[in-house]
């Protein structure tokens, strides 16, 4: 991931929802197992919350910060599930002096090249 966000410009943002481990526990473990069985190449990984907001260290997390999908920004009165499997946040790339912006070419290169 820090790869990824050195190339990017300040003022870019970071979506993220990743699969969660620490909201029903037992069952997140066997769906993984079992879905991990039937994948060829990479497999699916599961992480806690604690984790997952590192992949936000550095950046300027965006209200309400990092929660379940259906807790970030829900129309008011709209139906919602009460647990996703899920943690997402957004984020933007702080901007600084020493961070540049890359044209876009140098973008993909940096992308082609992993980081």
């Amino acid at each position: 991931m820090a790869r990824l966000l050195r190339a990017l410009p300040a003022g870019s943002y970071l979506v993220l929802a990743h699969p969660a481990s620490d909201i029903h526990p037992a069952e997140m473990t066997e769906m993984t197992r079992r879905v991990n069985e039937r994948m060829s190449g990479p497999k699916a990984t599961m992480r806690d919350r604690a984790t997952i907001s590192r992949f936000f260290n550095g950046l300027e997390l965006l209200e309400p910060g990092m929660v379940q999908p259906q807790q970030w920004r829900p129309d008011p009165g709209a139906l919602v599930p009460a647990q996703v499997t899920a943690w997402c946040g957004i984020a933007r790339k702080r901007r600084d002096r020493m961070n540049w912006r890359l044209p876009l070419p140098a973008l993909g290169d940096a992308l082609r090249r992993g980081g």
